[in-house]
């Protein structure tokens, strides 16, 4: 046999009623004793409080502005003195281009796990070639996971677009196709704590010697080391 639910709410509804007419008569008879002014500074401490609060959160966004004010000119000093490297680099070397690649998270799955990506954030290039900046950003780093897992193991990776060789890597050959390069020279760039950042690439018509390696690992350090500073 069914209980019609009614006489349960009509029960839940008389025992509320009794709690909020007790609080009610609690209330009064605080204020009866105690008078009207508890009541008058309860109210004005709340005021305070809430303009104290008001206060604070002013406060807090001026120095939030005042923060990446600074983080902004700190961070365009940082730009310019790897932009300088990597320029100085590529006419030393007579190279094609050199790029950075910096990993970087953005949107997660329906299972809330992040997906990373790297973008070229800085590139030099010889007199006559186009940028591809604009191009290479936010590319999946999942499609690289051979290249990067291969590139942390050793100093440096060169790729040749007629010598692709799979158990280095696979996708990473597109970077060369999206370059338009036939040979690339690649290098890991870790921070202060051997994280990665990302990584330099080299780009050019010859053979990578001695010197072109040499060059890239010390830049790889140097410029990791100015990118820690952006953490």
């Amino acid at each position: 046999m069914l209980i019609s639910p009614a006489p349960v709410y009509l029960v839940l509804i008389i025992s509320l009623s009794g709690v909020v007419k007790m609080s009610l008569q609690y209330f009064v008879d605080f204020v009866t004793e105690h008078g009207v002014s508890v009541l008058i500074d309860a109210v004005f401490i709340y005021i305070a409080v809430q303009l104290a609060n008001i206060g604070i959160k002013w406060l807090k966004e001026k120095l939030d502005k005042g923060k990446a004010a600074d983080q902004i000119i700190r961070g365009n000093q940082i730009n310019l003195k790897v932009q300088n490297i990597i320029d100085k680099a590529l006419f030393t070397v007579n190279g094609n281009r050199i790029t950075v690649m910096e990993f970087h998270n953005s949107i997660t799955n329906i299972s809330m796990v992040h997906f990373y990506y790297m973008t070229c954030t800085y590139e030099a290039y010889r007199e006559g070639l186009l940028p591809i900046s604009q191009v290479m950003k936010q590319i999946s780093v999942s499609l690289y996971s051979l290249f990067l897992s291969n590139l942390h193991k050793y100093p440096y990776i060169i790729l040749e677009s007629d010598k692709i060789d799979t158990t280095i890597a696979k996708s990473a050959y597109s970077l060369l196709y999206a370059m338009d390069e036939k040979k690339g020279l690649f290098v890991y760039i870790y921070n202060d704590h051997k994280k990665p950042l990302g990584f330099l690439s080299l780009c050019k018509n010859d053979d990578f010697s001695e010197f072109d390696i040499s060059l890239m690992n010390r830049m790889s350090v140097e410029i990791g080391t100015l990118l820690s500073t952006l953490e």
